[in-house]
């Protein structure tokens, strides 16, 4: 036994013989003193009846109950693996990008080894004791060709960074492409104007940005700067996936947004009282 309510609709019948319905023999009684129904108006009645919930009912809610516990799991489920994910591809893109910053500083370093440099003349003419035109910029070009394989999964790890960290961790891998860039056509362009004169300041000028593009350390050096910085966005985009609680951050991510756009309405009305 218990109460329930019952949403009675009559077209003008009095109250006292609503009042006098029985059902399942137990009478209804009104919920507040009205002295004439009118037509269409909806009265609130209370009584109290057994109820019997139906089997059917009961195995709806059983299955609906099983169906939002098996929909929360998946969600779990799928928050974890793609928290997980991201942690991966965060360690993996910043120890990528550490090689590849190590071995830009190897091909830039000033000093020239002796046995590098009668590889370079073996592969060259056959004899390691012949010396080679401008070897000090050919160098810097055979040391970009043996680190080549450290470059070579930095691409895709750009455009994964893309996809689950935005656009600041993928511009640091660009930083990478752009400095090799620069010191290959840097060597090239040194091996190919050798044999010009220096005429004017812009020569003087050029020659001088194009040998600091090649090796590091001089006050000219835009390179290491540029890595440096590049190395401290990475790190600023993949820090929060490689927290402890890196698999909370899609649910975050969901608060985010609002949270944002709250942050926006509260400058905006601070700004117009300013005002």
């Amino acid at each position: 036994m218990r109460v329930v309510h019952i949403l009675a609709r009559q077209r003008a019948v009095p109250l006292h013989r609503v009042a006098d319905v029985h059902h399942a023999g137990t009478p209804l009684e009104p919920a507040a003193v009205v002295p004439d129904w009118h037509p269409g108006a909806c009265y609130i009645f209370r009584a109290r009846i057994g109820v019997d919930m139906p089997t059917w009912l009961t195995a709806l809610l059983s299955f609906t109950g099983a169906l939002v516990t098996l929909f929360i799991g998946l969600v779990g489920w799928r928050i974890q693996l793609i928290g997980k994910r991201r942690t991966e591809l965060a360690e993996e893109a910043l120890l990528a990008f550490s090689q590849a910053v190590d071995s830009i500083r190897a091909i830039r370093h000033r000093a020239a080894w002796n046995a590098e440099i009668e590889e370079m003349r073996k592969a060259a003419t056959g004899d390691a004791s012949k010396e080679l035109p401008e070897e000090r910029y050919r160098l810097t070009l055979v040391r970009m060709r043996r680190e080549r394989d450290n470059f070579l999964p930095l691409r895709k790890l750009q455009l994964l960074c893309r996809l689950h960290f935005g656009a600041d961790a993928a511009a640091a891998f660009e930083a990478i492409a752009d400095a090799l860039r620069d010191i290959q056509v840097s060597a090239e362009m040194c091996i190919d104007t050798a044999a010009h004169p220096v005429v004017t300041d812009d020569d003087t000028r050029q020659r001088r940005e194009w040998r600091a593009a090649i090796w590091a350390g001089g006050k000219d050096d835009a390179i290491t700067p540029r890595l440096e910085a590049a190395r401290e966005r990475l790190e600023a985009a993949l820090a929060p996936h490689l927290r402890a609680d890196a698999a909370l951050l899609p649910i975050a991510a969901l608060w985010r947004k609002p949270q944002a756009w709250l942050a926006a309405r509260r400058d905006a009305a601070n700004a117009k009282s300013g005002k």
